[in-house]
């Protein structure tokens, strides 16, 4: 993946980190604008060249949005959950550290929790959350730490 500014890795050769939402892994099973974007980070993640990171509400996020999909059986539904594990993505627990300033964010902005708890990792990690909800990043893209899958 080419991202703007070159190597996706810092000064010391580690892996750039960067937040996905839902919005970004739902087109690894689901054929959608941007999908082969969304695909290379993925696949960047798997070969160490990236981390991936979310909150632990990213994993029902994406079931949710699988489920919700006719486009599976049950059987591939599972798989993709499967497949959506191995990945290995770095999961991060609520706390009320970072709860805090998720609901600041969520009512300033007036974007929901789930949303705000994907902006606030970026915030906090001070790194970029990559999303695909353009109403997302038009909400918060005055705080930087926000960029489109479309544009990456």
């Amino acid at each position: 993946m080419e991202f703007r500014g070159g190597n996706p890795s810092n000064a010391a050769g580690t892996p750039l980190m960067f937040v996905i939402d839902a919005s970004v892994a739902v087109k690894w099973f689901i054929e959608e604008r941007d999908s082969p974007t969304a695909l290379q980070l993925k696949n960047d993640h798997s070969r160490g060249k990236i981390t991936l990171l979310a909150p632990d509400l990213f994993i029902y996020e994406v079931t949710n949005a699988i489920l919700s999909s006719n486009l599976f059986t049950l059987d591939e539904r599972k798989r993709c959950l499967r497949d959506l594990y191995e990945l290995e993505i770095d999961l991060i627990n609520p706390s009320i550290d970072l709860m805090l300033p998720t609901l600041e964010i969520a009512s300033s902005k007036k974007i929901s929790i789930y949303d705000a708890s994907y902006v606030i990792l970026a915030k906090e990690f001070d790194i970029k959350l990559v999303t695909a909800d353009e109403k997302l990043y038009t909400s918060v893209k005055d705080l930087r730490c926000v960029e489109l899958l479309s544009v990456i």
